[in-house]
């Protein structure tokens, strides 16, 4: 349609163009050699204090074991540190040690720099119209995730269903039938063992 650009090559134009900035040398500086969840979890940390794995597990919406091996390469560089409740010795807690404090205040620092940088070419109006359009963008993305997840949980709920009824409780429907057929589950035409009882004859 006239006028409409071609979405797609907007998108691969965009990509040409920012493809070095997304790339690790041109933030491992910025970052100090440290992955994207060790910085949220120092940013998370930065704001809340101390938290708890479920905390940082659901910040970061990874698994529990995820998290830990995150949490264990951290407490290595000494960035955090793990205690335990002195009511619960169950209920551990994490937080930032100073080298951490100080690691993320250096990010940070180095990142408002690079933002204001930036900012400082916008015109109010620009960076008003920016910030609207951003939000816009998120607000579609949010919800685009929503509904991935939603067809995800439904489509999981359909294959658990499928074998509690009996279809696939192996994952394979043919398996199945042939069990049921009275064959072995591996196909061949060799008939399933059966158990032979015995009869009791009363007088």
């Amino acid at each position: 349609m006239e006028g409409i650009p071609d979405f797609e090559k907007l998108i691969f134009d965009y990509l040409d163009r920012v493809k070095e900035l997304l790339s690790p040398r041109t933030w491992e500086n910025l970052l100090l050699d440290c992955s994207k969840n060790e910085v949220f979890v120092m940013l998370l940390l930065y704001r809340k204090g101390e938290v708890n794995m479920t905390q940082v597990s659901d910040y970061l919406q990874s698994p529990l074991n995820t998290v830990t091996g995150i949490i264990d390469r951290m407490e290595k560089r000494r960035l955090l540190e793990r205690q335990r409740s002195a009511e619960d010795k169950r209920v551990v807690t994490i937080r930032m040690t100073e080298q951490g404090k100080a690691c993320i205040k250096d990010i940070l620092e180095q990142a408002f720099c690079y933002g204001q940088s930036i900012l400082g070419r916008l015109t109010p109006e620009e960076l008003h119209t920016g910030i609207r359009l951003i939000d816009k963008v998120l607000e579609g993305l949010k919800e685009e995730y929503g509904k991935a997840q939603y067809r995800k949980g439904t489509y999981e709920k359909e294959l658990r269903g499928r074998a509690s009824n009996g279809k696939e409780p192996c994952g394979k429907e043919q398996n199945c039938k042939e069990a049921s057929d009275g064959k072995v589950p591996n196909g061949s035409d060799q008939a399933a063992p059966v158990r032979k009882v015995r009869k009791i004859r009363i007088e």
